[in-house]
C-alpha cells in the first residue's frame, strides 16, 4: 500500500538497528570495527519489506503496488529500478536477484501523473465506474440494512454527480 511519506526503507528493507546495537554491546567492544561491521550487517539483522520480499520469493508471486501515485517521486524511481531488472543491491550484502520474477500489478488513482518511464513498462486497463444496476447490487451486498429506496436514490445521485465536471468524481466507496 503506497502512501505519502513512504520511503525506500519502508518499501524495500531496513536494518534492525536496535538488534544491531544490542549485538555491539554484547560483544563488549573487543572486536575491531571491520569485524563488528561484518557481524551486524548480515541476514540476521535485515528487516525485509514488501518489495524485497517479493523479489526473494522462490514461488510464483503476485506483487500489488497499490496507489503508486501517492508515493514520492523517489520511491517511484526505486520501483522502476527494482521492476526493470527484478533485482536490488543491498550495499552490505550484495545484489539480490529474483529467482522467479513476480507478476506485478500497479494501481493508480491518478492523483498525480506517474513518470513516463514507469508507464512504458506497464499494460493499462482502465476500470470505469459501474453502471447504476451493478452499483446498486454492490450497495445491497455491502449495506444490506439500508432501505431499498434510499440505496436506489444514493446510487442515482452518485451516478449524476459523475456526470458533472468535478475535480474528482465519487467512487463506489463514496456511494457506500
Amino acid at each position: 500500500q503506497c502512501y505519502e511519506g513512504l520511503d525506500e526503507a519502508r518499501a524495500l528493507y531496513e536494518w534492525n538497528y536496535k538488534k544491531q546495537l544490542l549485538r555491539i554491546q554484547a560483544s563488549g567492544g573487543e572486536a575491531s570495527w571491520s569485524e563488528t561491521h561484518d557481524d551486524i550487517f548480515t541476514e540476521e539483522f535485515l528487516l525485509t519489506r514488501p518489495l524485497l520480499g517479493a523479489i526473494r520469493r522462490e514461488d510464483p508471486t503476485v506483487l500489488l503496488v497499490d496507489e503508486v501515485d501517492k508515493t514520492d517521486v523517489e520511491v517511484e524511481g526505486l520501483l522502476l529500478e527494482v521492476l526493470s531488472d527484478f533485482q536490488v543491491t543491498i550495499p552490505e550484502l550484495g545484489t539480490v536477484r529474483a529467482a522467479e520474477p513476480p507478476i506485478v500489478v500497479v494501481t493508480s488513482n491518478r492523483t498525480r501523473e506517474v513518470h513516463d518511464a514507469l508507464k512504458r513498462r506497464c499494460l493499462y486497463h482502465w476500470v470505469g465506474y459501474p453502471e447504476a444496476s451493478r452499483e446498486l447490487e454492490i450497495v445491497r451486498a455491502r449495506r444490506p440494512k439500508a432501505a431499498e429506496a434510499l440505496a436506489r436514490e444514493v446510487v442515482l445521485f452518485v451516478q449524476a454527480l459523475r456526470g458533472i465536471d468535478l475535480y474528482k468524481a465519487p467512487g463506489v466507496a463514496e456511494t457506500l
